[in-house]
This record gives structure tokens, sequence and C-alpha cells, in this order.
């Protein structure tokens, strides 16, 4: 009987004793990935979802990223129905083109037996959760993910072309902007010339107003008149290019998502971006018809 006892008594002791040490109180979980695209572009695009914090799924639970300390992020993973696991998230740049993702965090829990059990099953959760979360990041490897289009490389497509500014109180009307590019149209007919390609269009808003370029690129160079420069590109030079369908605002943010892809793979840009008029706008009123081709000059 006693060595029966004493039997039962040390199975006992190992099994707690295996508890002890497989399930401990505290337990540590770490987790990286490697993306291909700059630290730069990931930390602005989560900082836009830390900041308009949204539950995403990721099984059965939700993980929702918020702003973390010194520019980092917290990501919070539900791991029942009112607990949840915040963990720092690190982004480490590697060079000018990839980042490493990097979570750790600590699962904490009682000293009983079951309490870690407990624990050991809440830290398998913010695992599987954390996991499937990063591997979903490698969805913004691709540009169409980061900038909302596709980024093209290419070389400046005109090498010579006549310009012309003119100011607004408002934001340029199709009418005032077609009506400065059939001057310049005018001034290349009467010199012998032909346009190339649809006029280009930049607008930025001054302090009163709004200042606005027109261009037309020419088969060849012209010596211009009164108000009508001429402007000469940077023959084979490289330029970022999309085509983008919509109205201006659509472009204007095209414009602005370049300016974005210059900055995050360190370009520098010589000159100003500006959009192409593919399509006649005095000739489509539906602006969800426009296709404007936004060009983005870089070294």
């Amino acid at each position: 009987m006693k060595k029966t006892i004493l039997t039962i008594a040390l199975v006992l002791i190992l099994v707690v004793a295996a508890l002890f040490t497989y399930f401990p109180a505290q337990q540590p979980f770490e987790y990286s990935l490697k993306l291909a695209l700059p630290a730069k572009a990931l930390q602005r695009s989560l900082q836009e979802q830390s900041l308009h914090p949204v539950a995403k799924a990721a099984g059965p639970q939700e993980v929702v990223l918020r702003p973390g300390f010194y520019d980092g992020f917290l990501l919070s993973i539900a791991t029942t129905d009112s607990q949840s696991q915040n963990s720092p998230l690190k982004l480490i740049p590697l060079g000018t083109d990839s980042t490493i993702v990097y979570l750790n965090g600590v699962v904490r829990g009682g000293n009983d037996p079951l309490a870690r059990i407990a624990t050991w099953k809440r830290t398998q959760v913010v695992k599987e959760k954390a996991k499937a979360w990063l591997q979903n990041l490698q969805q913004m490897e691709q540009p169409e993910q980061l900038y909302g289009f596709k980024v093209n490389v290419g070389q400046v497509p005109d090498s010579v072309m006549v310009t012309k500014r003119f100011t607004s109180p408002a934001y340029p009307t199709t009418k005032q902007i077609y009506g400065q590019v059939a001057l310049l149209q005018q001034y290349v007919t009467s010199a012998g010339a032909q346009a190339t390609n649809p006029p280009m269009l930049f607008v930025q808003e001054t302090c009163s107003g709004y200042e606005a370029q027109v261009a037309l690129p020419t088969n060849r160079l012209l010596p211009g008149k009164a108000d009508i420069s001429y402007r000469r590109m940077v023959v084979k030079g490289n330029i970022l290019w999309a085509e983008l369908r919509g109205g201006q605002a659509t472009v204007e943010e095209g414009i602005r998502q370049l300016g974005n892809y210059v900055l995050d793979h360190g370009h520098i840009s010589p000159a100003i971006p500006f959009a192409s008029l593919v399509t006649d706008r005095t000739r489509e009123a539906d602006t969800t018809r426009w296709v404007t081709r936004i060009y983005y000059p870089i070294y």
C-alpha cells in the first residue's frame, strides 16, 4: 500500500515538475519576416493603418495595428473574448529596398499548473495570428498595393516643348486649361512645327490661388515668343510614369504617390512632375473615362 502511495506521489511530482518545466508562467515568442520593399514605404503605410486601426481577420481572432513609441507600432492580438496581447513591432531597414519586420513579446499568466497550460494555449494563438498577419504584409511588395497603381520606370518621352504659365484664383477649369493649350497649338502651327504628344499640365496652389503651366511637346525646338517659352528635357533621362483613369483628384493623388515612390527609393527629382492629358477633356464630360499619364523625372 505504501509503495502504491509513494509511486502515485512520485508520478504526481514528476507531472507537476514537467508542467513547471515545459509550461512556464511567462512564455516569450518572436517572429520576423523579410520584405522586398523600402523601410520608408512600409513605415508610412503602417502609420496610416495604425492611425485608423481596423481589425483584420487572421483566423478566428482579430489583429489590430496601433501606434507605438518612437515611430514604432504595437500589434494587438485578441486571444480570448476579453484578453489581448500587445507586442512591439519593429522595422529594420536592409539597404534601400528591403526591410525586416520583427515582432516579439512575452505572454504572461499565473503560476499554478492550469494557468500555465492556459498561458501556453494563448501563446500558440498569438504565434499563429501574428504569423498570418505578418505574412499578409507580403502583398505590399507589389507597387499596386502600396501606391495604388503600377509604377513604370522609363525614359523621358519628349526632349523639346513649348510652355505657358497662367494663374487662377480657383483651381483652373477645363475650359481655362484648354484655352491656354489652344494658344500653344496656334503658335506651334504658325511656326511650321507639329505637336508630337498630348498636352501636359502642372498645377500648384499658391498663397493667392493657383499657378498652372501647360506644355506641348514638339517635333523640333522653337524659340518661343512673349509669354510662350521653350524647354529642353534631358535626352534619355530617367522618369517614372503611370497611366490613370479618373478625374483631377485621381491625378493629384497619383502624383503624390509617385512623390512617395521617389522618397522611398532614394531618388532625386530634377524637374517638376506633370500630367499628360491623353483624353481630350473638352470632348469627354465623364471624368471616370479620362485617361491621364503622370510623369515624374528622377535621377
